[in-house]
């Protein structure tokens, strides 16, 4: 199971810019991704983040989708997530080339109860990483737009 929703968060980051859902025909993994968001943009470097649903039966992952992408040829390397004082889970899903950049994707995984206040206040972060920090105001239609039916 844990196998199957890291490839379709991989298969998620890599899409669409726009809000998606689907079911994977092969592992029967349920998605609904929210629109690509841009909340961070000072040179050198872009914060993007996506909210995303996967469910499969009974279990259901819940995660901010982020890309942090520098375009001085240094990879972000995140070390730690912040939100007013309580850090969140964070967990490097990759690290690839954009062009001339370099992009570090990874996750925040929410509980529910998190991910529905998010969806009507938002999220406020700060991403901590070995060459920069990179924060801003994640907006509340994401995480709606990844919980809609």
């Amino acid at each position: 199971m844990r196998a199957a929703i890291l490839l379709a968060l991989w298969l998620l980051a890599a899409c669409s810019q726009g809000p998606t859902s689907g079911v994977n025909p092969h592992t029967g993994v349920a998605s609904r991704a929210s629109s690509v968001e841009t909340i961070d943009w000072r040179y050198p470097a872009r914060l993007e983040v996506r909210a995303v649903r996967l469910a499969l039966g009974d279990s259901e992952e819940l995660t901010l989708l982020t890309f942090v992408t520098r375009s001085d040829l240094n990879y972000p390397r995140i070390e730690s997530v912040w939100s007013f004082g309580r850090q969140l889970r964070y967990k490097p899903l990759d690290r690839r080339r954009v062009g001339y950049g370099r992009q570090e994707v990874g996750t925040l995984r929410l509980t529910r109860a998190a991910f529905e206040a998010a969806s009507a206040e938002g999220l406020t972060l700060q991403m901590i990483g070995r060459r920069g920090t990179y924060g801003g105001h994640v907006p509340a239609r994401l995480f709606a737009e990844a919980l809609a039916q």
